[in-house]
């Protein structure tokens, strides 16, 4: 299996769980994103299964092109992380030894 990898900053990382949060984009399930801390800062990695990350490439893009991150107070950060989002790289395997299912984490939070 492969996976796609992209590190996100804190801002970033808001950014995804406010949007989550309020189902601006389909929300992951269990297993779609697997998350590991990086060591020294504030940043996460994010493993992506496949399926899940072109759903969340195409809500981003949809998002974008109907001027929704024009219409936040966050435009620059929300291109931006479009930007990266679609420059993911593929690996085989996640690399880190200290991770976590993202939803796990995190979904409690989720109304």
């Amino acid at each position: 299996m492969h996976y796609l990898k992209k590190q996100f900053n804190e801002q970033e990382l808001a950014l995804l769980f406010q949007a989550f949060g309020k189902k601006l984009f389909t929300r992951p399930q269990n297993g779609d994103i697997t998350s590991a801390k990086v060591p020294n800062c504030n940043d996460c990695i994010f493993y992506f299964k496949p399926e899940y990350y072109e759903i969340l490439a195409n809500d981003l893009k949809s998002a974008h092109e109907l001027g929704k991150f024009k219409q936040s107070n966050a435009n620059e950060i929300w291109v931006s992380l479009l930007n990266e989002y679609l420059n993911a790289e593929t690996v085989d395997r996640i690399e880190e030894s200290n991770y976590t299912d993202y939803v796990t984490k995190v979904g409690m939070f989720w109304n």
